[in-house]
């Protein structure tokens, strides 16, 4: 808290002021007229907020020779002082409202600039966002660092790479035996100078699969043995159902073939008489292992047609025909092929593990019918979906083909062009695994990393800063509106926000009045013509409310006002009011500067009554010698005092013995007079003097309000007589106890009206 002003020089009507003597309490309020020196003073404030001397500089008192300087005492008997155009000593958080604020954040002249929107998005943000912005800003320039030595990096391979890109360099093979092949394509490049280029261009072909026949697969998962012996399959299925293996029919009929002559193959005993080889032998005849075999081969091929090489063989050949479709996209108009390359996955895996499983199920038991007439449904339906994907991307492929043909059937001429790109390729090919080009990739994927992480941390920290100046102004906006509402503004605020459109932040904002959108520079309504300077200053003040509302850290802020009330308007008056009094219990110190002493009478009125000794201070700024300022002890009740009441407490202090300048008495009787009577009968006396007054009062009828007075009309007179000689005379000699006389007279006349 500042508890002192000690010295002012050099600054504004400042020209050598000491005033140590007036104290600041936690509610200082300062009186000045107009061009006494209260902007000085507010501007010597925001100076010492900033740590900014320079900013005080322009306030240099024009004539003197004195340099500007200021000491600043603060509690605990802790000093800031101005010298040479700098601040020592600890940092303030001190607020300041004044017309700076208003021309630097809201408006200067009636008009919104780009400027005014920055600086009031600096200030509705705070301090948290000045520390974001600054680690922001650090991010900035460590990713613009990092993504300048990616470049520099990048440009050491423009004297390798050729015609092409960088990542096209990158990835060039390692060319076995490179000088042979070198030499070979020089050879093939000669052979090509008579050969047209434009026929040596590939043009792309449709997608192929390999091809699947359900009906024939399925021909073979149906197929039985039907000429089996019956007792040898009911004694082969008994024993298969002992075994209870899926695999058992299938071992037995691999195993069976080991058997030579009449001796079991795995304990040397005879089987000659064995019902149950013979039940094998004869189950397993030539006619089973014929059809083994088909439905083996069914399994392979579908297994070899749908397997994930399969598969990707044919994305690549997409990719392939896209690629070369692409290349011809300067010489020919034709929409780009489209292939789900998902869907086609996914549907080609489900084929395959559907059909599979039949299959297997076949080979495990190819005498049994496998296939359902809905499992074969179920399949038709799964290829044709495969199908359909493959047929759509060439359909595509389809139209690219027949306008690349129809070009080329109108080329004739051919180019070595192409011969010539082959061979530039293996020469790039053979520099791009040199030494010193894999250690220049090697400090490129370095540099790449380096600024990967910078922009990932630059955009960390954006999102960070964003998300504070949003949530911040989404509340801003909302308190400035509030205080508008309580103001009776006619108007609001809207589409409060903060973007980042030229080289800095900025707050944008449009008014609304009367249900309308105005823009703060539009052509036709704007900010300057829709609103009154009334409501510009309500408007700026809402602004700064809304700040102070906002901070946290208000019980050690310093809050300074340089006339913040500049309207007539009584509701707007009152709320004012009723803010600075909720200031003065949440800031540490409140300073309100006014040329108006009823506006800081009235504040001071509103304090709490209990706590008014050591809560305010009164303090006017004063006229001295040369025209200079000072600052001086006042009254604000004395200050804002009407003549009529002033003169009455003096009379009254005269009657009681407590006055002693007759001189100045005798003058104020007759003035004193003339207001009574304008009091008591408003609208009567219309430039009328005291006799007039009395005279009107004499001629009034009974039904004039006058008549009340008629009794007066005598002491009138007498007290009129006796007053004109001061009133209109020099130097007279009064009569002390003849005027005291008068005086109580009046009071009389004053206090019960005969």
């Amino acid at each position: 808290m500042i508890t002192r002003i000690e010295k002012i020089r050099g600054l504004g009507l400042f020209n050598d002021v000491n005033c140590a003597a007036h104290k600041f309490e936690r509610v200082t309020l300062i009186y000045g007229e107009n061009g006494r020196g209260k902007s000085t003073v507010a501007a010597l404030m925001r100076s010492l907020a900033l740590e900014d001397g320079e900013l005080i500089k322009c306030y240099s008192t024009i004539d003197s020779t004195n340099q500007p300087e200021a000491i600043l005492q603060f509690e605990n008997g802790q000093k800031n002082s101005l010298s040479g155009g700098k601040w020592s000593g600890t940092k303030r958080r001190i607020m300041v409202f004044d017309n700076e604020f208003v021309n630097r954040n809201v408006y200067s002249g009636s008009i919104v600039t780009t400027e005014h929107r920055k600086n009031l998005l600096e200030f509705a943000l705070g301090d948290r966002a000045v520390q974001l912005r600054e680690l922001l800003d650090a991010a900035k320039t460590a990713a613009t660092a990092a993504a300048n030595t990616l470049k520099n990096s990048q440009r050491e391979f423009d004297k390798w790479r050729g015609h092409l890109s960088l990542t096209e360099f990158e990835v060039l093979p390692e060319v076995e035996n490179v000088e042979a092949a070198i030499a070979a394509k020089k050879q093939e490049l000669a052979a090509a100078q008579n050969l047209k280029s434009i026929e040596a261009r590939r043009v792309p072909s449709i997608l192929h699969l390999a091809p699947v026949d359900i009906d024939e697969i399925f021909e073979v998962l149906r197929k039985e043995i039907t000429d089996v012996h019956t007792d040898a399959q009911k004694l082969l299925q008994q024993h298969l159902d002992v075994l209870a293996n899926k695999n058992a029919e299938h071992w037995i009929s691999t195993g069976l073939p080991l058997i030579q002559g009449d001796q079991c193959p795995f304990c040397g005993q005879d089987v000659s008489t064995n019902d149950l080889i013979r039940s094998y032998q004869a189950y397993f005849d030539e006619s089973y292992q014929l059809l083994k075999s088909r439905a083996y081969a069914v399994r392979d091929t579908v297994d070899q047609r749908t397997d994930d090489r399969a598969i990707e063989k044919t994305v690549e050949d997409f990719d392939q025909q896209y690629q070369i479709c692409d290349s011809w996209k300067v010489e020919v108009t034709a929409d780009p092929p489209e292939f789900d390359q998902d869907a086609f996955r996914a549907a080609m895996r489900q084929f395959r593990k559907f059909v599979l499983e039949l299959a297997e199920r076949k080979v495990n038991s190819p005498a049994e019918s496998v296939g359902t007439e809905a499992e074969l449904t179920k399949a038709k339906t799964l290829w044709n979906d495969v199908i359909e994907i493959t047929q759509h991307c060439n359909n595509g492929l389809k139209s690219n083909i027949k306008v690349i043909k129809d070009y080329k059937d109108k080329i004739v001429a051919v180019s070595p062009e192409f011969v010539q790109v082959e061979l530039t390729k293996l020469e790039l090919a053979k520099l791009r695994h040199e030494e010193q080009v894999l250690k220049a990739f090697k400090e490129l994927a370095q540099a790449q990393k380096g600024d990967e992480d910078a922009d990932q941390s630059k955009n960390q920290r954006q999102l960070q800063f964003d998300k504070h100046m949003d949530g911040t102004l989404r509340k801003y906006g909302e308190t400035v509106n509030s205080y508008l509402a309580k103001v009776g503004a006619q108007f609001s605020i809207d589409k409060l926000s903060g973007n980042f459109r030229g080289n800095a932040p900025r707050c944008d904002y449009k008014l609304v009045l009367r249900g309308k959108a105005v823009d703060l520079d539009g052509n036709t309504t704007s900010f300057k013509a829709a609103l009154s300077d009334g409501d510009k200053r309500a408007l700026a003040f809402a602004f700064f409310m809304a700040v102070v509302d906002g901070d946290d850290d208000l019980k050690n802020c310093i809050i300074v006002m340089d006339d913040p009330m500049t309207s007539l308007d009584a509701n707007r008056r009152a709320v004012t009011l009723d803010n600075l009094k909720r200031l003065t219990s949440g800031c540490k110190q409140l300073i309100i500067l006014s040329h108006d002493a009823f506006f800081l009478r009235d504040l001071r009125d509103r304090l709490p009554q209990h706590e008014t000794a050591n809560l305010y201070s009164e303090i006017r700024l004063v006229s001295v010698g040369g025209d200079y300022s000072d600052f001086a002890k006042t009254n604000l009740h004395d200050l804002c005092e009407l003549p009529y009441h002033r003169r009455y407490k003096r009379l009254t202090e005269f009657a009681n013995g407590t006055d002693s300048d007759a001189s100045s008495i005798a003058q104020d009787l007759r003035p004193f007079l003339e207001e009574y009577l304008r009091n008591r009968f408003p609208y009567q006396f219309t430039n009328s003097s005291f006799g007039e007054a009395i005279q009107l009062i004499d001629e009034s009828p009974a039904t004039s309000p006058l008549d009340a007075a008629r009794c007066l009309v005598v002491e009138l007179r007498r007290l009129n007589e006796y007053a004109r000689n001061f009133h209109h005379a020099g130097d007279i000699t009064v009569n002390t106890a003849e005027l005291r006389t008068m005086v109580k007279c009046a009071l009389y006349v004053a206090h019960h009206g005969r």
